[in-house]
């Protein structure tokens, strides 16, 4: 499989996952959502928000799908609330570590809405700059994920802005 193929069926996954962070951050702003739903799906968010900032951040290892990977040139992309919060989400949502007992963060939610924007406004200037036929391969796989099941059932990410 060449590199261009390897990176065109990542696609599908990239968009899963952002689909995934946009779907649980918006649950995290509904008040119907209550306890303990609410709970797993702020962790769900959170834990999307750090794949995406790794995805935006990390630079290309031939392991890990990066952004890099569809661009001809290095961007940067501003996350400063994520940045606030970066160190010790990795702590208390990825690893069972001491950090979490001796460095604890507390977490009250009120940040999600400017978390969900942050991510979103990345999303779409990471979208911007892309060439084909990495273009082209994200708006379908974007698509994709709003269209209906093979059984008929309305998909999980109907309604949600994944452009």
């Amino acid at each position: 499989m060449t590199k261009d193929e390897k990176r065109l069926k990542a696609v599908h996954h990239v968009v899963h996952d952002y689909a995934n962070l946009v779907s649980a951050g918006t649950l995290t702003q509904d008040k119907t959502v209550k306890p303990p739903v609410n709970t797993h799906v702020q962790h769900a968010f959170l834990l999307g928000c750090r794949k995406l900032a790794d995805f935006f951040r990390k630079s290309s290892n031939g392991t890990d799908i990066v952004a890099a990977d569809f661009l001809r040139k290095k961007e940067q992309y501003p996350l400063p609330v994520w940045n606030k919060w970066g160190i010790p989400m990795n702590k208390q949502l990825a690893h069972l570590t001491y950090g979490r007992v001796t460095k604890p963060k507390a977490w009250d939610g009120r940040e999600n809405e400017r978390l969900i924007e942050e991510f979103r406004q990345v999303w779409k200037l990471f979208r911007s700059k892309l060439e084909e036929p990495y273009g082209s391969e994200f708006e379908k796989q974007i698509n994709a994920r709003q269209q209906p099941s093979p059984t008929g059932e309305p998909s999980e990410f109907r309604g949600l802005d994944l452009g």
